[in-house]
């Protein structure tokens, strides 16, 4: 009889596992992400949030639209200056503390991979996210954990590169660009969007704290 429940046990979790599901999330029309469960989708008017938590690993994806709120004024580099505010602005909003964050390239995209710890009740969190903006989009993939992962662990790993585009690198558009030529109005139109973007990464950041 004991051998007949451990056999019913072991069948249950069995059961009980094979209940999540790999989850290929399509992004705005041009990119994919497989998440280990089907994840929960919340929308709001510039963004959507994709988020799902398995085994104790809380993974979200965020993609927002950039070009309805920026009107179109662009620098040349204005990628960088969404990777080095949504950083900031992400560290300041949470209280958080950087860990480590590098460039990285994804299917000839440009993009930035970084780390922070952060506390919610109590708890101490180590976050993992990865930033590419291209297609007037700011696409956020990443995961959390109470544990911490060393850069390109397995568990990284195995998320990040289900990221895959479903355009073609001639339809990818990054380092949106007018041309300045020397105008006084096109310097501070660059300004105001600029002011801008910090504002919306904000929102964002918040947004995203709430929900996790």
């Amino acid at each position: 009889m004991k051998k007949v429940s451990i056999v019913i046990l072991i069948i249950l979790l069995s059961s009980t596992a094979n209940a999540q599901h790999a989850y290929t999330q399509r992004l705005d029309k041009v990119a994919t992400i497989t998440f280990p469960d089907t994840p929960k989708v919340k929308k709001a008017s510039l963004s959507k949030f994709y988020s799902t938590t398995v085994n104790g690993i809380y993974y979200l994806v965020q993609s927002v639209d950039v070009h309805k709120s920026l009107r179109d004024l662009f620098t040349p580099h204005l990628d960088d200056t969404v990777y080095s505010s949504f950083i900031n602005a992400t560290i300041r909003t949470t209280g958080g503390r950087l860990l480590y964050k590098h460039n990285i390239n994804a299917h000839g995209l440009q993009g930035v991979e970084f780390a922070y710890t952060a506390i919610s009740d109590s708890v101490k969190h180590f976050r993992y996210r990865q930033v590419f903006y291209f297609n007037n989009l700011l696409i956020i993939n990443g995961l959390s954990s109470t544990d911490s992962l060393k850069a390109h662990d397995r568990l990284l790993n195995d998320f990040f590169n289900t990221f895959k585009l479903t355009i073609t690198g001639d339809e990818v558009k990054q380092n949106d660009s007018i041309d300045l030529g020397r105008s006084f109005l096109y310097a501070i139109g660059i300004i105001i969007a600029i002011i801008v973007l910090i504002l919306i990464i904000y929102t964002i950041v918040r947004i995203t704290k709430k929900m996790i």
